[in-house]
């Protein structure tokens, strides 16, 4: 793939040391060639800016500042954006391999749009790592979104002229907010 469309992620965190090193490397470790990211913590005080510091040579940009919730956090990510594809990525959630390179090459097929697919969920249980899937588009299309969330936010980009259309994440909504933008 010669043209790489550019795509920017934005990562909300707030206390999430255990798990931020992960995410960030997830996303750095795509070696996508044309990406922007975006950390915005919210005044963590576990080592959380210690691992963004870490890492900051290789990230577009992050800050450690009080916001007004997660959806705020994006929010701002977003408006610094200057991305052709767009997600966010929380911190405690990773990225498949060479996820970029797919999404890159279905928005050059296919253009403007919202891409979705399936996830893998980890849950620790008496010290053990359970996983399972989800057919994602097999819910959609037997399932009214009105009605469940089916849409994985943390496997769902979407173009910047869909997020200039649809706006920005409501942030009096802590925890729907993913599934209220969707709808």
């Amino acid at each position: 793939m010669n043209n790489y469309p550019k795509i920017s992620i934005v990562t909300p965190s707030y206390n999430q040391g255990q798990f931020l090193e992960d995410t960030i490397l997830s996303v750095l470790g795509q070696f996508y060639p044309n990406l922007e990211y975006f950390i915005y913590d919210a005044c963590s005080t576990d080592n959380s800016v210690d691992i963004i510091k870490k890492y900051e040579n290789q990230i577009t940009y992050w800050v450690s500042e009080k916001d007004n919730g997660q959806a705020d956090a994006i929010n701002k990510g977003f408006k610094r954006s200057t991305g052709d594809i767009l997600m966010w990525l929380n911190s405690d959630d990773m990225l498949m391999p060479n996820v970029l390179n797919f999404i890159a090459k279905q928005y050059l097929i296919n253009g403007e749009g919202i891409y979705f697919g399936n996830c893998i969920h980890f849950e620790e249980v008496n010290n053990r790592v359970i996983t399972n899937g989800s057919n994602v588009v097999n819910n959609f299309n037997s399932i009214p979104l009105e009605l469940v969330d089916i849409v994985i936010q943390p496997s769902s980009f979407w173009s910047k002229s869909v997020w200039d259309k649809i706006g920005e994440l409501n942030i009096n909504c802590h925890y729907g907010f993913d599934w209220e933008w969707f709808l």
